[in-house]
């Protein structure tokens, strides 16, 4: 990964994900009812799952279907 890529006076790089709406709708209730904004709700569920045991977690089916799922 280039080193330019990443914001050096914060050490943060922006990344984009597609969600589903209804995770979106929850991750901004959650937003609001703690008063913070979107970001920060995903950034500290990102830290929770890294700090977690994380394979863990990938062995569990996935709430919505997947292309392999639907055959």
């Amino acid at each position: 990964m280039a080193e330019q890529s990443f914001d050096g006076s914060k050490g943060k790089r922006r990344v984009t994900s597609m969600l589903e709406r209804s995770d979106i709708a929850e991750l901004e209730s959650i937003a609001r009812q703690r008063r913070v904004s979107l970001a920060w709700v995903i950034r500290d569920a990102v830290r929770a799952y890294l700090g977690s045991d994380h394979l863990t977690a990938q062995t569990i089916r996935p709430a919505h279907p997947t292309r392999s799922d639907a055959q």
